[in-house]
């Protein structure tokens, strides 16, 4: 063969194998951006599963019963819910109630009956 066909062909060879690491190298990434996008898509149906759910729960009979006693203070017919007074606000009443004993009675709490005396009975 003459120098310069042997000369073609050697570049020849060099652009089509230039060509294939080319494509191989765009084919590896395309294949990593797919992988990454299957991965966010289980992401995503993941996360509108968990949505689905929670949709499902707030529109179950369980969740409208809860928030209509708890929101709204609505009961069942026949239904009766007993209303305490608020526990803070009275302990606080108790804890500025001036102790006459001596300063022993001022750091050790009061006995639990006094205590369940002075919230339901003593205004």
């Amino acid at each position: 063969m003459s120098r310069p066909a042997t000369l073609f062909l050697v570049f020849l060879a060099l652009f089509f194998s230039g060509a294939l690491v080319r494509s191989y190298i765009l084919v590896h990434s395309r294949n990593e951006e797919l992988n990454l996008l299957r991965s966010l898509v289980d992401q995503l149906q993941g996360k509108a599963a968990e949505k689905e759910s929670t949709l499902s729960y707030y529109q179950s009979p369980e969740f409208i019963y809860k928030e209509a006693l708890e929101q709204l203070g609505l009961t069942r017919k026949g239904e009766v819910i007993p209303v305490l007074p608020d526990w803070k606000d009275k302990k606080l009443e108790i804890e500025e109630k001036p102790v006459a004993s001596s300063a022993a009675a001022k750091t050790e709490p009061l006995p639990y009956w006094k205590q369940w005396r002075a919230l339901f009975f003593e205004d």
